[in-house]
Formats: C-alpha cells, sequence, structure tokens
C-alpha cells in the first residue's frame, strides 16, 4: 500500500506541474484528489485485507489513468488515440472512490464486519471433502483452473 501511496502522490505532483504549466484549472482539482487519496491509502494500509483489494485497484487505475491525462494535456497523447483520450473526470471518479473506501473503515460498524470477513478471507486456501474412497484436499487455485490436484500429504484413505 506504501507504493500506492508514493504512486498517488507522484502523479499528482507531476499533475500541479503539468497545471501550471498549462493552466488548466482540472488538473488543479486533480491534483488535489490524488494527493488526498495517497493519505487515505496510508491512512488505511494496516486495515482490512479485504477493503485493500478494492483500494489498490481503484488506486492503480487512477494512477495509469492519471498519467494518460497529464500525456494528454501535454501533448504527448498519440495522434492516432485522438479518440481515446481519457477525461480528467475519470481520474477524479477513481480517486474519489478511494477515498469512500477509505472512510468507510472508519467507520466501527463497517470495520466490525470487514475483520470478520478477513477471517474466511486471510485462511488458507485448501480445501478438503469426503470422497468415498477417502478424504481428499485440493487448492481453490487447481480447483479453479480445472485441474484434479491428489497430494499424498493430505489425502487420507479410509478404512
Amino acid at each position: 500500500m506504501r507504493s500506492l501511496a508514493f504512486a498517488l502522490t507522484g502523479t499528482g505532483m507531476a499533475a500541479f506541474l503539468v497545471a501550471t504549466r498549462t493552466g488548466e484549472w482540472n488538473l488543479h482539482l486533480l491534483t488535489g484528489f490524488l494527493v488526498v487519496a495517497a493519505a487515505c491509502v496510508l491512512a488505511v494500509r494496516d486495515g482490512s485485507t479485504f477493503l485493500k483489494i478494492p483500494l489498490a485497484t481503484f488506486g492503480w487505475e487512477a494512477v495509469v489513468l492519471g498519467l494518460c491525462t497529464l500525456a494528454r494535456a501535454e501533448g504527448a497523447w498519440p495522434a492516432w488515440l485522438a479518440d481515446l483520450a481519457v477525461p480528467s473526470t475519470a481520474v477524479m471518479t477513481l480517486t474519489l472512490l478511494v477515498i469512500v473506501l477509505a472512510a468507510l473503515w472508519s467507520v466501527s460498524v463497517v470495520r466490525r464486519c470487514l475483520v470478520i470477513a478477513d477471517r474466511y478471507f486471510d485462511r488458507d486456501d485448501r480445501l478438503g471433502w469426503r470422497l468415498p474412497g477417502g478424504r481428499c484436499c485440493a487448492s481453490a487455485s487447481a480447483i479453479s483452473d480445472g485441474r484434479r490436484y491428489r497430494s499424498p500429504s493430505c489425502c487420507v484413505r479410509s478404512a
């Protein structure tokens, strides 16, 4: 999460430099959103794992789309991609989502629910079930890939 906070801050500082050079007011506003989002990410770095996933997703999207927005404002955006330019409001929306998610962590009821969810989310991903021939274990990734996994250490024959 620290790297995300540094990336958001760096993008915010780059937005400030571009805004002072070009004079676009929306880039000044984007600078504020990015820096506040970086502070929120640092505030939640010890928070719930379940919360960190959407927080990191929205944060890294804000960094990437923010850099695309700055490239467009600087004139470094390729001409053949002119129709696909990212509006700065998309980056502001993503940073606003990061801020809202961080604000949710400060609500005690939501914090308690996320702590309960983390108990199930952070546990070992080995699953076990009863089969007629014994007990078989597989990792959740093996099941999602459609592979059959049978480990001699975890499969026990029933008598």
